[in-house]
């Protein structure tokens, strides 16, 4: 997997496509949302295969085979080609996970993109930016 050479002004657009979006399992959640970056920045859909086949929070558990979050995204990113690093070694496009959750009162796992600075998870109503010191797994893109 290769970021495209104007890779920075894509990452801002999916960015900003996704600005205000609420919310919604399997169309707009923290894997489709991360998955949206990936290719938008590669070209390479993480989500290819997985699309359509989860439409709530149990769906999308029953799509992970019973695994975790962090288990899938491991699994699937790494057979990409993207390389596990520390959450502290994030750069801009990277993929992050937090254990904070973003969405409908629901505790647990979520995926994000790094900023640089911080990162960002689809929340309620859009995009809820948190630091990288939250983040527990990361993964370069």
């Amino acid at each position: 997997m290769q970021r495209y050479a104007d890779w920075p002004v894509r990452l801002r657009a999916a960015i900003k496509a996704a600005d205000g979006r609420p919310f919604h399992y399997g169309r707009h959640d923290c894997c489709t949302a991360a998955a949206g970056v990936v290719h938008a920045i590669t070209g390479t859909d993480p989500l290819k295969g997985w699309r359509g086949r989860y439409r709530s929070a149990a769906g999308a558990a029953r799509a992970m085979g019973g695994h975790s979050l962090l288990e899938t995204a491991s699994a699937v990113l790494e057979a990409m080609g993207a390389t596990a690093i520390s959450p502290a070694m994030a750069t801009a496009g990277d993929l992050v996970l937090t254990d904070r959750a973003q969405h409908d009162a629901c505790r647990g796992q979520a995926l994000g993109v790094c900023t640089g600075m911080g990162a960002l998870f689809p929340g309620e109503a859009g995009w809820v930016a948190l630091p990288l010191g939250t983040c527990i797994a990361a993964w370069k893109v």
